[in-house]
């Protein structure tokens, strides 16, 4: 048995095979399965080429998990070539030649374990993978069939030999891969970085050149697709906007605006088309602007020329061919109201320009430009002085100016009101804060916790974005936080009594007594009785909002009884009307 387990090394160390085999009855021959692997994974792209007596039989491979199987008929000698593409060739032989007839009865399912494949390396002899790597064979004597141990071991020095050169030559391969993998890395990164500053055909140089050294790694095809779907979205920007400003210069607003778009959609993220799209809006909206001076002009022209008065109409006629030079109408009215105006009167044509100027003083009025109207009128006066309508317009206009006017300083000297109020607020608010931080800074400086949170706290009521203070209420927090806890994790006998007793050491007449008793006690009342000598002494606090009182009773054992408000005598009535 010991013999036989050595011999199954022999044989593993030859082609990496285990069996187990077994008995089935249903049909005849060897049904023979093989684990084909490389590198320890299973190899699926396998190709097998099965000779029968010396002469081609068969060509099949492995499945999906990299599984040959196969059943060899009797009578025969077989030799199975595992291979593949740049794979090295290992050849097991079968020989089902001289099989007792009993057992041709039976289909043998023999199961072999794995069988390892490496690829072929340049300069590596090969000549040893010739001969069959291992021999399946009936043996006679044992009647089952059984592999040829003896044949295993006149090979395996051979095969060891082969496998470390190939080992050899599979770490160089591995170490040239990992150099090549850095530059793969380093080429997709530089690429990367080129794409990030949207200088896409450089990124494209170093993707197609980490392609081309490792063409299996899918990582630079795909950014080779993203940055190609850039370049194509980079030409179709740059012709819809050099479409676009070709249509702009022309002034055909409507289909510039459409490319401008299109380029805009594409890249959203590039100012130039929505510049563009801003300048054809104005330049729209100029054009509707221009055409309803003109529209204007030409009504007060046609208005003018219907009414006989030429003068106003030729000026309305020019404002209007100014617009638009080629409107014929104007044209053919302004040249038949030059020939009037040529044949009338000095007088007529100065009422008429007068009037034609009161009419555009109207105009400007009606569009709110009050100065431009007074201008016009200014000027129809020098004129025309005695021009009536002229005068009681110009009139009209100079008193709403001059109410404007007063106006407008009425509201400049309220805002500077306003300005030096809020000086002045900013004024007392800033001594009104330095007045809280310097109480803070001293009941901070003298020990007192609570009071100089309390000082800190008004103070930022006046300048919340104070660092310092904020720095260091947050200190005082924590240190008040840590005074509780250690204060419950050591508790004192008469703690409270204490407490109480601590409040007739303060000057209670002062404004620091008040404020600390809101910080020490909650809103409303606290009540604590206590015994001192001969003397029993009830103690109120009363908290309303940031300022607290103290009432005191105390009761003599002889019988005598007082009260006090922060430490000044008060009545029983007063006790009882307050101290609740």
């Amino acid at each position: 048995m010991k013999f036989k387990f050595q011999h199954i090394r022999l044989i593993s160390s030859l082609f990496a095979i285990a069996f187990s085999f077994g008995v089935f009855a249903q049909e005849s021959g060897i049904k023979l399965v093989v684990q084909v692997k490389h590198q320890g994974s299973s190899y699926s792209e396998a190709s097998i080429e099965i000779k029968k007596d010396q002469s081609f039989y068969d060509k099949t491979g492995t499945n999906q998990s990299g599984e040959f199987s196969y059943i060899f008929n009797y009578g025969a000698i077989y030799h199975i070539y595992f291979g593949g593409s740049g794979m090295a060739t290992k050849c097991l032989e079968l020989d089902l030649k001289e099989v007792p007839a009993r057992e041709q009865k039976i289909l043998h399912d023999w199961e072999l374990g794995e069988l390892s494949l490496f690829k072929t390396y340049e300069g590596i002899d090969l000549t040893v993978l010739e001969k069959p790597v291992g021999r399946i064979h009936y043996d006679a004597e044992i009647a089952d069939f059984t592999i040829d141990y003896k044949y295993g071991a006149s090979r395996e020095k051979q095969i060891n030999k082969l496998q470390k050169v190939v080992a050899a030559a599979q770490e160089v391969e591995s170490l040239e891969l990992k150099d090549l993998e850095n530059a793969y890395s380093e080429f997709v990164k530089k690429g990367d970085d080129y794409y990030r500053d949207r200088n896409y055909e450089y990124a494209l140089a170093f993707y197609r050149k980490a392609r081309k050294l490792i063409p299996k790694n899918t990582k630079a095809p795909e950014k080779i697709v993203a940055t190609n779907i850039e370049i194509e979205k980079n030409a179709k920007f740059k012709d819809l906007v050099l479409s676009g400003d070709e249509l702009f210069k022309k002034e055909e607003w409507v289909i510039a605006k459409d490319q401008y778009k299109k380029a805009s959609a594409l890249k959203n993220s590039e100012p130039y088309p929505k510049s563009q799209l801003a300048a054809i809006a104005q330049k729209v909206k100029e054009q509707e602007l221009l055409g309803n001076q003109f529209n204007n002009h030409m009504a007060l022209a046609d208005v003018a020329f219907a009414n006989n008065n030429f003068v106003a109409a030729a000026e309305a006629y020019k404002k209007a061919l100014a617009i638009n030079s080629d409107a014929a109408m104007a044209k053919k009215n302004l040249s038949e109201s030059e020939e009037v105006i040529a044949k009338q009167d000095a007088t007529t044509n100065r009422k008429q320009k007068s009037q034609a100027l009161l009419n555009e003083a109207k105009r400007a009025e009606l569009q709110d430009d009050y100065n431009q109207a007074q201008q016009i009128l200014e000027k129809a006066l020098v004129m025309d002085g005695t021009h009536a309508g002229l005068l009681v317009e110009k009139k009209r206009v100079d008193d709403y100016l001059s109410a404007k006017k007063k106006k407008l300083e009425k509201e400049e000297l309220a805002k500077k009101e306003a300005e030096l109020l809020q000086a002045k607020n900013s004024e007392v608010k800033e001594k009104e804060f330095e007045t809280w931080k310097n109480k803070g800074m001293a009941a901070d400086k003298s020990g007192n916790v609570e009071l100089a949170i309390y000082f800190f706290n008004k103070a930022l009521a006046f300048n919340p974005n104070d660092d310092f203070i904020k720095s260091r209420l947050g200190t005082l927090k924590e240190k008040r936080a840590n005074t509780k806890v250690a204060k419950t994790e050591n508790p004192t006998e008469g703690k409270d009594e204490n407490e109480f007793q601590a409040l007739d050491k303060m000057d209670k007449k002062t404004n620091n007594f008040v404020a600390l008793l809101a910080v020490k006690y909650p809103q409303g009342m606290t009540e604590k009785t206590y015994q001192e000598g001969n003397k029993k002494i009830t103690k109120r606090i009363i908290v309303k909002g940031n300022l607290g009182a103290e009432y005191m009773k105390i009761e003599h054992s002889w019988g005598g009884v007082y009260y006090f408000k922060n430490g000044d005598v008060i009545t029983e009535y007063v006790w009882q009307k307050e101290a609740k």
